[in-house]
């Protein structure tokens, strides 16, 4: 049994993504291998290309002094923990390298754990796992939790937009089927039907409402009062590229 579940997107159905060079770490690669062989296995003409930096971990961390658990974090986030078992401490822009991802994004994913009391930064953009649970005074605390607000607000609220809209496009070719089959949807509507039909749609009504923003920036759809319709210019273009 393979501690990884995959969901198969076929590339005739779906948009495509944008590029990240996140990767598995090394024990999650090898079971990703082992998967991709069987697949290839039952379906000899196809290839999968993994995409490390979509879905969702369960993650069980394991200190010297407690056990926590962590469900629906974010592949950068687990990977960013697991690459402290390789190091004691990690300075922020080597990790970045490593990981081949903007510092911002690691940042992000190191101010995650230290609000989870799992990190700390022992110097200027240098960090390390709190094995047991310290006592930090009452200034001090307040002075992280300040620092981690600033950075979290000023450095990385983008990217965290960026990551949830490009994780709703794999929703994008059922909802403009929908739209263009059905003449026309409420967000409630398209919310509802995303919820029935795709068991594995967890967005709130909030993040539907910002990618359908965005798709109407993108001239994808069109918005008549409450109603969204597919955008006669992408509806044109889609019906003579095909």
């Amino acid at each position: 049994d393979l501690p990884l579940h995959a969901k198969i997107l076929s590339h005739l159905f779906w948009p495509p993504f944008k590029e990240n060079n996140l990767k598995f770490p090394k024990e999650i690669q090898k079971y990703a291998d082992i998967y991709s062989k069987r697949y290839t296995t039952l379906k000899p003409s196809r290839k999968l290309q993994w995409l490390p930096y979509l879905g969702n971990v369960s993650l069980t961390v394991e200190l010297e002094d407690r056990t926590l658990t962590f469900d629906d974090l974010t592949p950068l986030q687990a990977i960013i923990l697991y690459r402290f078992e390789e190091k004691d401490h990690w300075e922020l822009n080597e990790l970045a390298n490593e990981l081949e991802v903007t510092s911002s994004l690691v940042k992000r994913g190191i101010v995650f754990w230290m609000n989870k009391g799992v990190m700390k930064e022992i110097s200027k953009d240098v960090f390390k796992i709190l094995e047991n649970k310290e006592e930090i005074s009452v200034d001090i605390e307040e002075e992280e939790n300040q620092t981690i607000e600033e950075v979290d607000e000023s450095n990385t609220i983008q990217d965290s937009k960026d990551q949830k809209m490009e994780k709703m496009r794999i929703y994008w070719t059922f909802i403009s089927n929908m739209v263009t089959n059905l003449g026309g949807m409420t967000i409630e509507r398209i919310h509802q039907m995303l919820q029935v039909c795709l068991p594995d749609y967890k967005s709130h009504l909030e993040q539907l409402a910002s990618f359908l923003e965005l798709m109407v920036q993108e001239n994808k759809l069109e918005l008549n009062d409450i109603v969204y319709h597919l955008s006669v210019i992408f509806h044109y273009v889609t019906k003579y590229f095909y």
